[in-house]
Protein backbone atom coordinates (compact mmCIF):
# COMPACT_ATOMS: atom_id res chain seq x y z
CA UNK A 1 0.00 0.00 0.00
CA UNK A 2 1.55 3.54 -0.59
CA UNK A 3 0.68 5.21 2.69
CA UNK A 4 -0.38 8.81 2.30
CA UNK A 5 -0.25 10.51 5.55
CA UNK A 6 -2.28 13.88 6.39
CA UNK A 7 -1.25 15.20 9.59
CA UNK A 8 -4.17 17.78 11.09
CA UNK A 9 -2.67 20.94 13.18
CA UNK A 10 -3.83 24.37 15.11
CA UNK A 11 -2.64 26.17 17.65
CA UNK A 12 -1.30 24.21 20.37
CA UNK A 13 2.41 23.16 20.41
CA UNK A 14 2.20 20.21 22.88
CA UNK A 15 -0.71 18.37 20.60
CA UNK A 16 1.19 19.48 17.38
CA UNK A 17 4.46 17.79 18.25
CA UNK A 18 3.34 14.64 19.21
CA UNK A 19 1.40 14.33 15.98
CA UNK A 20 4.63 15.54 13.92
CA UNK A 21 6.71 13.32 16.45
CA UNK A 22 4.76 10.20 15.84
CA UNK A 23 4.87 10.99 11.78
CA UNK A 24 8.52 11.21 11.96
CA UNK A 25 9.34 8.09 13.17
CA UNK A 26 7.13 6.20 11.20
CA UNK A 27 8.74 8.07 8.10
CA UNK A 28 5.68 7.55 6.01
CA UNK A 29 4.68 10.59 2.80
CA UNK A 30 2.35 12.90 4.36
CA UNK A 31 1.38 16.59 4.47
CA UNK A 32 0.08 18.95 7.05
CA UNK A 33 -2.73 21.04 7.28
CA UNK A 34 -3.42 23.82 9.96
CA UNK A 35 -6.73 24.79 10.63
CA UNK A 36 -7.92 28.03 12.35
CA UNK A 37 -10.87 27.99 14.81
CA UNK A 38 -14.31 30.13 14.99
CA UNK A 39 -15.92 30.50 17.91
CA UNK A 40 -17.93 27.23 17.61
CA UNK A 41 -15.00 25.41 18.60
CA UNK A 42 -15.49 26.32 21.71
CA UNK A 43 -18.45 23.77 21.68
CA UNK A 44 -17.75 20.46 23.72
CA UNK A 45 -17.62 17.51 21.28
CA UNK A 46 -21.33 16.25 22.56
CA UNK A 47 -22.65 18.69 20.61
CA UNK A 48 -20.74 18.64 17.43
CA UNK A 49 -21.52 16.25 14.80
CA UNK A 50 -18.50 15.61 11.96
CA UNK A 51 -17.94 18.55 9.72
CA UNK A 52 -16.01 21.75 9.42
CA UNK A 53 -18.68 23.82 11.40
CA UNK A 54 -15.67 24.64 13.85
CA UNK A 55 -13.10 26.12 11.71
CA UNK A 56 -12.83 29.23 9.20
CA UNK A 57 -13.22 29.12 5.62
CA UNK A 58 -9.30 29.30 4.68
CA UNK A 59 -9.41 26.42 6.86
CA UNK A 60 -11.88 24.60 4.84
CA UNK A 61 -11.20 25.39 1.30
CA UNK A 62 -7.31 24.24 2.12
CA UNK A 63 -8.58 20.92 3.72
CA UNK A 64 -10.80 20.22 0.49
CA UNK A 65 -8.29 21.42 -1.76
CA UNK A 66 -5.35 19.05 -0.35
CA UNK A 67 -7.71 15.50 0.42
CA UNK A 68 -9.23 16.11 -3.04
CA UNK A 69 -5.26 15.72 -4.57
CA UNK A 70 -3.86 14.12 -2.06
CA UNK A 71 -6.13 11.13 -0.55
CA UNK A 72 -4.46 10.62 2.59
CA UNK A 73 -5.49 6.84 3.69
CA UNK A 74 -4.46 7.76 7.40
CA UNK A 75 -5.25 10.52 9.70
CA UNK A 76 -3.45 11.59 12.68
CA UNK A 77 -4.70 14.27 14.88
CA UNK A 78 -4.12 15.34 18.49
CA UNK A 79 -6.67 16.54 20.94
CA UNK A 80 -10.43 16.98 20.62
CA UNK A 81 -11.15 19.86 18.46
CA UNK A 82 -9.53 18.13 15.55
CA UNK A 83 -10.99 14.77 16.45
CA UNK A 84 -14.28 16.44 14.61
CA UNK A 85 -12.27 17.47 11.84
CA UNK A 86 -10.82 14.29 11.07
CA UNK A 87 -13.91 12.53 11.17
CA UNK A 88 -15.04 15.00 8.72
CA UNK A 89 -12.60 14.06 6.34
CA UNK A 90 -13.40 10.52 6.57
CA UNK A 91 -16.94 10.74 5.92
CA UNK A 92 -16.21 13.34 2.59
CA UNK A 93 -13.56 10.37 1.84
CA UNK A 94 -16.30 7.71 2.14
CA UNK A 95 -14.73 6.21 5.42
CA UNK A 96 -11.82 5.61 3.64
CA UNK A 97 -8.90 6.39 5.83
CA UNK A 98 -7.55 5.42 9.44
CA UNK A 99 -7.76 7.91 11.87
CA UNK A 100 -5.47 7.72 14.00
CA UNK A 101 -6.22 10.01 17.44
CA UNK A 102 -3.87 11.15 19.79
CA UNK A 103 -5.60 11.78 23.46
CA UNK A 104 -9.16 11.57 23.89
CA UNK A 105 -11.53 13.32 21.45
CA UNK A 106 -14.38 13.14 23.88
CA UNK A 107 -16.13 11.23 21.25
CA UNK A 108 -17.89 7.92 20.75
CA UNK A 109 -13.79 6.21 20.63
CA UNK A 110 -15.30 3.36 18.43
CA UNK A 111 -15.63 6.45 15.40
CA UNK A 112 -11.78 6.15 15.37
CA UNK A 113 -9.45 3.45 14.16
CA UNK A 114 -7.00 3.89 17.02
CA UNK A 115 -6.71 6.19 19.96
CA UNK A 116 -3.71 6.60 21.97
CA UNK A 117 -4.55 7.70 25.22
CA UNK A 118 -1.82 8.93 28.31
CA UNK A 119 -1.59 6.33 31.38
CA UNK A 120 -2.07 9.00 33.56
CA UNK A 121 -6.00 9.62 32.04
CA UNK A 122 -9.32 8.10 33.16
CA UNK A 123 -8.30 4.28 32.00
CA UNK A 124 -11.27 3.23 29.96
CA UNK A 125 -11.70 -0.57 29.32
CA UNK A 126 -14.67 -1.28 26.42
CA UNK A 127 -12.82 -0.36 23.59
CA UNK A 128 -10.54 -2.64 22.05
CA UNK A 129 -9.01 0.27 20.03
CA UNK A 130 -7.35 2.33 22.32
CA UNK A 131 -3.37 2.33 23.19
CA UNK A 132 -2.00 4.09 26.20
CA UNK A 133 1.34 5.85 26.27
CA UNK A 134 3.60 7.05 29.09
CA UNK A 135 3.48 10.88 28.84
CA UNK A 136 3.27 12.52 25.43
CA UNK A 137 5.28 11.76 22.16
CA UNK A 138 7.70 13.25 21.12
CA UNK A 139 10.89 12.83 18.70
CA UNK A 140 14.07 12.66 20.29
CA UNK A 141 16.40 12.34 17.10
CA UNK A 142 19.72 10.87 18.48
CA UNK A 143 21.95 12.29 15.33
CA UNK A 144 20.26 15.59 15.44
CA UNK A 145 21.26 15.34 19.14
CA UNK A 146 24.53 14.66 18.51
CA UNK A 147 25.02 17.15 15.63
CA UNK A 148 23.88 19.69 17.91
CA UNK A 149 26.08 18.28 20.61
CA UNK A 150 29.42 19.14 18.52
CA UNK A 151 27.79 22.73 17.51
CA UNK A 152 27.34 23.80 20.89
CA UNK A 153 29.43 21.95 23.40
CA UNK A 154 32.45 23.89 22.61
CA UNK A 155 30.97 27.25 23.04
CA UNK A 156 29.29 26.16 26.46
CA UNK A 157 31.28 24.03 28.42
CA UNK A 158 34.73 24.24 27.77
CA UNK A 159 35.08 25.69 31.25
CA UNK A 160 33.09 23.85 32.95
CA UNK A 161 32.77 19.75 33.71
CA UNK A 162 29.01 19.57 32.14
CA UNK A 163 25.24 21.70 32.04
CA UNK A 164 22.62 21.66 34.02
CA UNK A 165 19.55 22.74 33.06
CA UNK A 166 16.42 24.19 34.96
CA UNK A 167 13.36 24.29 32.20
CA UNK A 168 10.28 26.50 34.09
CA UNK A 169 6.60 25.80 32.87
CA UNK A 170 4.07 28.41 34.19
CA UNK A 171 0.61 29.29 34.24
CA UNK A 172 -2.13 26.62 33.10
CA UNK A 173 -6.31 26.15 34.56
CA UNK A 174 -5.37 25.10 37.87
CA UNK A 175 -1.27 26.11 38.31
CA UNK A 176 0.76 28.45 38.51
CA UNK A 177 4.76 28.84 39.71
CA UNK A 178 5.67 30.64 42.99
CA UNK A 179 8.55 32.83 43.08
CA UNK A 180 9.30 31.45 46.63
CA UNK A 181 9.84 27.90 44.82
CA UNK A 182 11.63 29.13 41.66
CA UNK A 183 13.97 31.33 44.12
CA UNK A 184 14.54 27.63 46.17
CA UNK A 185 15.30 25.45 43.71
CA UNK A 186 17.61 28.34 41.82
CA UNK A 187 19.68 28.62 44.79
CA UNK A 188 19.73 24.68 45.47
CA UNK A 189 21.38 24.61 42.03
CA UNK A 190 23.82 26.75 42.17
CA UNK A 191 25.17 25.31 45.39
CA UNK A 192 25.50 22.11 43.33
CA UNK A 193 26.43 23.62 40.27
CA UNK A 194 29.04 25.19 42.15
CA UNK A 195 30.50 22.23 44.13
CA UNK A 196 30.48 20.17 40.54
CA UNK A 197 31.97 22.85 38.35
CA UNK A 198 29.13 22.69 36.26
CA UNK A 199 27.23 25.99 34.14
CA UNK A 200 23.37 25.87 34.40
CA UNK A 201 20.96 26.79 31.72
CA UNK A 202 17.40 28.87 32.65
CA UNK A 203 14.54 28.10 30.13
CA UNK A 204 11.56 29.63 30.32
CA UNK A 205 8.24 28.92 28.43
CA UNK A 206 5.36 30.97 26.77
CA UNK A 207 3.23 30.38 29.86
CA UNK A 208 6.06 31.54 32.68
CA UNK A 209 4.65 34.50 34.15
CA UNK A 210 5.90 37.96 33.54
CA UNK A 211 6.78 38.49 37.03
CA UNK A 212 8.86 34.85 37.31
CA UNK A 213 10.55 35.94 34.26
CA UNK A 214 11.57 39.24 35.74
CA UNK A 215 13.19 37.28 39.28
CA UNK A 216 14.98 35.17 36.78
CA UNK A 217 16.66 38.09 34.87
CA UNK A 218 17.15 40.01 38.07
CA UNK A 219 19.06 37.21 39.71
CA UNK A 220 20.98 35.11 37.11
CA UNK A 221 24.34 34.42 38.39
CA UNK A 222 27.97 34.35 36.63
CA UNK A 223 27.66 30.57 36.02
CA UNK A 224 23.86 30.94 34.87
CA UNK A 225 22.63 31.43 31.10
CA UNK A 226 18.75 32.54 30.86
CA UNK A 227 17.55 31.18 27.73
CA UNK A 228 14.37 33.46 27.18
CA UNK A 229 11.54 31.87 25.35
CA UNK A 230 9.86 35.33 24.50
CA UNK A 231 13.74 36.66 23.03
CA UNK A 232 14.96 36.30 19.82
CA UNK A 233 18.31 36.49 20.24
CA UNK A 234 20.07 34.16 17.22
CA UNK A 235 22.86 33.35 18.90
CA UNK A 236 20.79 31.60 21.91
CA UNK A 237 20.50 27.61 21.41
CA UNK A 238 17.46 25.89 20.57
CA UNK A 239 15.53 23.67 22.80
CA UNK A 240 17.15 20.31 20.98
CA UNK A 241 20.58 22.15 21.47
CA UNK A 242 19.66 22.27 25.28
CA UNK A 243 18.68 18.81 25.32
CA UNK A 244 22.01 17.83 23.27
CA UNK A 245 24.69 19.37 25.54
CA UNK A 246 22.78 19.19 29.16
CA UNK A 247 24.23 16.81 31.15
CA UNK A 248 20.75 16.43 33.49
CA UNK A 249 17.87 18.13 33.72
CA UNK A 250 15.46 19.87 36.61
CA UNK A 251 11.90 20.78 35.87
CA UNK A 252 8.66 22.10 36.77
CA UNK A 253 6.10 19.53 37.33
CA UNK A 254 3.25 21.33 35.52
CA UNK A 255 4.42 20.29 31.42
CA UNK A 256 3.56 16.34 30.62
CA UNK A 257 5.66 17.13 27.03
CA UNK A 258 8.77 18.91 28.85
CA UNK A 259 8.99 16.47 31.03
CA UNK A 260 8.39 13.50 28.30
CA UNK A 261 11.21 15.49 26.19
CA UNK A 262 13.75 15.25 29.05
CA UNK A 263 13.52 11.39 29.71
CA UNK A 264 13.48 10.70 25.96
CA UNK A 265 16.95 11.80 26.21
CA UNK A 266 17.96 8.87 28.72
CA UNK A 267 19.43 11.49 30.79
CA UNK A 268 18.78 12.10 34.36
CA UNK A 269 16.25 14.41 35.10
CA UNK A 270 14.49 15.68 37.87
CA UNK A 271 11.11 17.24 38.45
CA UNK A 272 10.31 19.91 41.47
CA UNK A 273 7.05 20.37 43.57
CA UNK A 274 5.62 23.85 43.56
CA UNK A 275 2.86 25.18 46.95
CA UNK A 276 0.04 24.91 44.20
CA UNK A 277 -0.47 21.37 43.23
CA UNK A 278 -1.05 20.12 39.33
CA UNK A 279 -4.06 18.79 38.17
CA UNK A 280 -4.37 14.99 39.51
CA UNK A 281 -3.83 13.69 35.71
CA UNK A 282 -0.90 15.51 36.37
CA UNK A 283 0.18 14.12 39.61
CA UNK A 284 -0.42 10.57 38.47
CA UNK A 285 1.83 10.85 35.47
CA UNK A 286 5.10 12.02 37.75
CA UNK A 287 3.89 9.80 39.92
CA UNK A 288 4.10 6.67 37.89
CA UNK A 289 7.40 8.01 35.98
CA UNK A 290 9.35 8.30 39.41
CA UNK A 291 7.82 4.91 40.29
CA UNK A 292 9.63 3.15 37.21
CA UNK A 293 12.58 4.77 37.28
CA UNK A 294 12.38 7.12 34.28
CA UNK A 295 12.47 10.40 36.57
CA UNK A 296 13.50 11.15 40.18
CA UNK A 297 12.21 14.21 42.35
CA UNK A 298 14.30 17.14 43.29
CA UNK A 299 14.21 18.15 47.01
CA UNK A 300 14.92 21.27 47.10
CA UNK A 301 15.89 21.02 51.00
CA UNK A 302 19.06 19.18 49.63
CA UNK A 303 22.35 20.65 48.69
CA UNK A 304 23.04 17.66 46.28
CA UNK A 305 21.35 15.09 43.69
CA UNK A 306 20.20 11.37 43.96
CA UNK A 307 22.33 9.93 41.47
CA UNK A 308 20.20 7.25 39.12
CA UNK A 309 20.37 6.07 35.99
CA UNK A 310 17.06 6.58 34.21
CA UNK A 311 15.64 3.45 32.47
CA UNK A 312 15.28 3.76 28.75
CA UNK A 313 12.00 6.11 27.95
CA UNK A 314 10.71 5.65 23.73
CA UNK A 315 7.00 5.35 23.79
CA UNK A 316 6.90 7.05 20.37
CA UNK A 317 9.18 4.47 18.81
CA UNK A 318 7.18 1.63 20.52
CA UNK A 319 3.64 3.12 19.43
CA UNK A 320 5.26 3.86 15.89
CA UNK A 321 5.94 -0.22 15.57
CA UNK A 322 2.07 -1.41 16.58
CA UNK A 323 0.75 1.55 14.57
CA UNK A 324 3.31 -0.76 11.09
CA UNK A 325 1.83 -3.87 12.54
CA UNK A 326 -1.63 -2.95 12.67
CA UNK A 327 -1.93 -0.70 9.48
CA UNK A 328 1.00 -0.76 7.48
Amino acid sequence: MNNKVLILLDHRPGNNNQSLALIQELKLNHIEISVKYNFLAKLPNLFLNPSFITIDKDSKNQILNHITKFKPNIIISAGRRLSIIALAIKKILKNQPKIIQIMNPKKNLSLFDLVILPYHDKKIDQYSNIIYINGALNYINKNEIMQKNEQYLQKYSSDNKGIISLLIGGKSKNFDIDIETISKVMSKIDIIAKKTNYKIFILNSRRTSNKINKYIKNNLKDNHSFIDYNSNINNNPSFKAVLAISNLFIVSPDSISMISECSGTNKPTYVFNCKKKTSQKHQNFVKYMIENNFLKEFNINDNYLKEFTPKKFNETKRISLIIKKLFL
